[in-house]
């Protein structure tokens, strides 16, 4: 994967942007304040880097999994691989 700093590529570029769409509509959805603040500050910083960077985002809340549940279903439907999502927690 490339680091953030790197000038992305056209298709890594429509890939952030596809997640960036489906993630407003997301937020649109819920409404403000449904969602963890650390589940959207962790999307946000992804986001922010282009979606270039590991940054571990962590469904915390019933809300939180059900946005990233629709999050890597309109990803994959959108041919974005599941291995592009942010979604992990230790």
């Amino acid at each position: 994967m490339a680091s953030a700093n790197e000038t992305p590529t056209a298709w890594q570029l429509a890939k952030c942007r596809f997640y960036e769409e489906t993630w407003r509509d997301m937020l649109a959805h819920f409404g403000p304040g449904a969602l963890s603040d650390g589940f959207v500050h962790q999307n946000e910083r992804f986001i922010a880097a282009h979606c270039l960077e590991r940054i571990e985002v962590c469904p915390k809340s019933e809300h939180d999994l059900a946005v990233a549940n629709a999050l890597t279903l309109g990803t994959m439907n959108g041919d974005v691989g599941g291995t592009f999502l942010p979604f992990r927690c230790d």
